[in-house]
């Protein structure tokens, strides 16, 4: 695994003083790192507490994270580190929305119309991201629906974190602020779009509906992250975790066997090979052997094939799902090899 080694210098420290002061009263801060995963640039969050050995942070372990002022002496004197990062937390009353690709990083010139009709109209501080060409807006509020990322757009207000700059964008405040809710959905129905809703097994349980029979399978139109959510939310979570996080047969006759298992679990969600293949590359159990060549296909093309095909029992979670109030899915947690706390990292 690549690193790409940073110190904070001295234009961009002195950036972070647009930051909220309310933010900085919160200990919910943490650095992060540019790290180089299968070939992609993947911002990777670190403990920032003093006396502490580099050891990564979890979005959900509000025990990695620190405040601003610890995590502001890190940035601006170890190496290694590319900035500041605040977590949001069910416990605070947060919400962060982000756009890509909408700002040119020479002009400083933002798409107009995202500008005058999403982002200006939710009233609250936003800044430029680390790339330049994106924008991020810290407010007071909570995401209106199930979904958190479509296309451009994402916005979250818990179990994530956002990079911070300080690169304040003129025209909005340098507070953070109760953003209208009609500005908010707004930007929630564009990131979503104009589809109807679709019928997923959680919308299932909410309304008593009853999507999956025993036998019969209804296709699903599901996310990667809809998908992972479920199996990590069903009641039986725990023997898809156990395939999912570890490399050995797992109790099964073979490691081949073990390797179906896991997209067994998938398959009961989707059909799409492809699919399948991507999550699975997120597991522990992605190694060398599955890109081998097996004929004309590779082994893990063919494991997958095997397990479309019907030979490989389907999982079912449906009548084990957790239905409680207000349950929606929450965001992809993806394996981070060699974490000893939590292993399951957004």
């Amino acid at each position: 695994m690549m690193r790409e080694t940073h110190t904070c210098n001295e234009k961009e420290c002195k950036g972070y003083e647009s930051i909220p002061s309310e933010l900085k009263t919160c200990d919910q801060w943490i650095v992060w790192a540019i790290e180089i995963r299968h070939g992609k640039r993947t911002k990777v969050p670190y403990n920032a507490k003093k006396g502490k050995t580099r050891t990564r942070a979890s979005t959900t372990d509000p025990k990695t994270w620190t405040t601003y002022d610890e995590a502001y002496r890190l940035i601006t004197r170890s190496k290694g580190y590319n900035g500041l990062g605040f977590v949001f937390s069910t416990d605070d009353p947060y919400i962060g929305l982000d756009w890509d690709d909408i700002r040119d990083p020479v002009t400083g010139v933002i798409d107009e119309k995202i500008l005058s009709e999403e982002i200006l109209p939710l009233g609250s501080y936003a800044e430029v991201s680390p790339s330049g060409t994106g924008v991020h807006v810290i407010g007071k509020g909570s995401v209106p629906g199930d979904r958190n990322k479509s296309g451009n757009r994402e916005m979250y207000d818990s179990d994530r974190f956002f990079t911070m700059t300080g690169m304040h964008i003129e025209g909005t405040p340098l507070t953070v602020e109760k953003v209208p809710q009609d500005a908010l959905n707004l930007v929630y129905q564009r990131m979503v779009g104009d589809r109807a809703p679709q019928k997923t097994i959680a919308s299932a349980c909410r309304t008593g509906g009853n999507l999956l029979k025993v036998g019969h399978q209804t296709p699903l139109k599901m996310s990667d992250e809809e998908i992972i959510a479920h199996c990590l939310l069903a009641k039986n979570s725990d023997r898809f975790r156990t395939v999912y996080e570890h490399d050995g047969d797992c109790g099964y006759k073979s490691t081949s066997e073990a390797d179906m298992a896991l997209c067994g679990f998938l398959r009961f969600y989707t059909s799409d090979a492809a699919q399948i293949d991507r999550i699975f590359r997120q597991s522990r159990r992605y190694r060398q052997r599955w890109d081998e060549k097996r004929g004309a296909s590779t082994w893990g093309a063919n494991t997958v094939e095997k397990v479309l095909s019907g030979s490989q029992e389907r999982e079912s979670y449906h009548t084990k799902l957790v239905a409680t109030p207000g349950w929606r899915i929450k965001d992809r947690r993806t394996y981070v090899k060699g974490s000893t706390e939590d292993i399951w990292q957004i």
